[in-house]
């Protein structure tokens, strides 16, 4: 059964959503810009730094 949410529950919950698709959407800029070889990124072991 699903429990109602509160009014601050429910913000606290879509803006982590919020937060992880917008750290999605960076990392995949990153790894975009180094198949094109326009980032040093990956290049230091930086790799999921997340």
């Amino acid at each position: 059964m699903l429990k109602k949410l509160s009014k601050a529950e429910f913000v606290k919950l879509t803006s982590k959503k919020q937060e992880q698709k917008r750290r999605r959407k960076a990392l995949n800029e990153k790894i975009k810009a180094n198949e094109d070889g326009k980032s040093e990124y990956f290049s230091h072991g930086n790799f999921g730094t997340w």
